[in-house]
This record gives structure tokens, sequence and C-alpha cells, in this order.
């Protein structure tokens, strides 16, 4: 949905461009990043041992989108690295480069940073006096420093199927649910129930607020039990130091950590849900629901169960 806003708005997509990584004094292959899915993989046949990456970015916009008669005086551009688990922000103004893009380099220092890196880029103006007014704003990049492969997390299988099917048994119970997850395998499993009058071509529409706020649920439903069941396979480890295990647990995990407990490291947010679960804390259900919900984790992956769905629908006609 978009963001109303008090004043005018590049009309169109903003698109950041990763052109060129370089990881000390070497060229990072270009292979290993996936214009697709906006993933730079920083962990290479080098390893993790290097001490800095630097991101060549370019943003542009529609042809004539952007008027400064339109939106506004002291246009700039600024290309942002930010990563939750570390609070970590790096902002690099960036400089146009007379063809209507705005270009520089974004540095990323390895002892700052763990895990994923978003990075975007925001359009800023002066509108209505206004100085520093963001008029738009890019899609993130994820720059990962533990990847080897620029892939999308692909944490959960999608499967259409008639609950109450005589050949799954397993289902029989939920029949009446329009979904299930089942986070007992690997990969996990999200079923859409096929007998659930106009589910599964809701979820095929066009976006619309109800397609939206029910893919919502989904994803919500979603992410809290793939965390639940991740925390539980932590659990299981018997160690005195509670350590995230490999795996989708270990990526859930990661993932959603940091915005279950915005206030603490990694190892202390990990420690926190375990005693939390322990102790039967009515409380943590709800942070969790809240983490599950975040925009910046559901939306992706919404927009791939989707995809999926009508690429299933269509091959089945």
């Amino acid at each position: 949905m978009k963001r109303l806003v008090p004043y005018p708005t590049v009309a169109g997509p903003v698109e950041l461009a990763v052109v060129r990584v370089r990881v000390d004094d070497w060229t990072l292959p270009v292979q290993l990043v996936n214009t697709t899915d906006r993933i730079v993989a920083l962990h290479t046949d080098r390893g993790t041992d290097w001490n800095e990456a630097r991101l060549t970015v370019a943003v542009t916009t529609a042809p004539g989108a952007l008027r400064p008669e339109h939106h506004g005086r002291d246009q700039a551009c600024t290309a942002v690295l930010r990563e939750r688990a570390t609070n970590s922000v790096t902002a690099v103004r960036l400089h146009p480069d007379g063809s209507g893009a705005w270009t520089g380099e974004v540095s990323l220092d390895h002892t700052r940073h763990a895990g994923r890196v978003l990075l975007e880029a925001h359009l800023t103006a002066t509108v209505d006096d206004v100085a520093g007014r963001i008029i738009g704003s890019t899609e993130p990049w994820n720059v990962d420093l533990e990847a080897r492969t620029p892939t999308a997390v692909r944490t959960v299988r999608l499967v259409q199927v008639d609950f109450a099917a005589d050949d799954r048994p397993e289902l029989h119970r939920f029949r009446a649910d329009p979904w299930h997850v089942d986070a007992w395998g690997d990969p996990p499993v999200l079923y859409l129930n096929k007998a659930f009058e106009g589910l599964v071509d809701l979820l095929h529409a066009d976006a619309s607020p109800t397609r939206d706020t029910v893919a919502a649920q989904v994803g919500v439903d979603v992410w809290s039990t793939l965390f639940l069941a991740a925390l539980g396979a932590a659990a299981e480890s018997g160690d005195d130091e509670p350590a995230v295990p490999g795996g989708w647990h270990g990526t859930v995990l990661k993932r959603m950590l940091p915005d279950v407990f915005p206030d603490l490291s990694p190892a202390d947010a990990l420690a926190e849900a375990l005693k939390r679960r322990r102790e039967g804390d009515a409380g943590f259900h709800a942070l969790v629901l809240h983490a599950a919900g975040r925009p910046a984790r559901l939306n992706p992956m919404l927009g791939g169960a989707i995809r999926a769905l009508r690429r299933a629908s269509e091959s089945g006609r």
C-alpha cells in the first residue's frame, strides 16, 4: 500500500543498481550480485577474511518523473546501509552523473556488521520550505556477509491441497482451516486448503485490500510458527550456552530475533527468548506476532508465495 504524504512524490519506480563490488583489492564476480532478488553475496572462495567492501551504486528514476518545479528544490540522493542486529547505520550522499542518475560508492566495514545488511537509497528535497523531505525511495538490497551464493531465502514450500482428501489424513484435523503451517519438515510447508471456498482464487487475484489483508494474515502465521519451531530447535541443543542452530531454523532466528528484542545483542536475544519460552510468558507471544508482521520481512515472502501460486495455477490449466 502506498504511503500517503502531504506533498508531491516521485511518480514511478526509483531504482537502485549495484554496479560493482570491490572486496579489499579484489573485484567481486558478477555472479555473486543477484539483480533480480537484489542480493550481494560476500562469502566467497576467499572466505570471510576481508576488511572492507565497497559497493558502487546508481539510482535512477523514470525519464521526466522528477521535476524541480513539482518536487521541490535542493534535490539530493542518499544511499543508506542499515543493520538491525548491530544497530549500525551508514549514510552516503550520491552525486548526479549528468545523465539523470545519482552514483557513488558505499563502504561496508566488516568489523561493524554481521549477517545481512540492508542497502537502500532515498531521494530528498526542500518542499514547502521544509528541507530533507523524502520524495522517493528504492526497494532494499540485501548485502549478505555469510552467503556463498546470492540466492533469496526460500524458507517455505507452498502446497495446495484439499485438507479433507483421503490421501492426506495428517491434514484432516485442520479441514475447516484455510491454511496450515507444518514446521516439522525441512523445508517447512505452507498448506493452502483448496476446499476453503475462494481462498486460492483470492490469493491468485491482482492486488486488492482484501487480498493483501488475507496474505498478511498468512504471513504472520507462517513467520510466528517458524520462529517458535526454530526456538524449539535451539532449546533442544542441550548446551549451557544456547547457540543458533543451522539450516532454516538458524535463518529464521537470525532474521527475527533483532525485531523481537531490538535492544539486545543476538546472543542475549536468543537467551531471553529461550527464557521466556520456558516460563510461558504470555507477553512473549505478542512480541513474536509483532516481529512476524514487519513489512520488510512480510512483503518479499508473500510476493514469492503468490508468484509460486500463480505458476502452479497456470501449469494446471
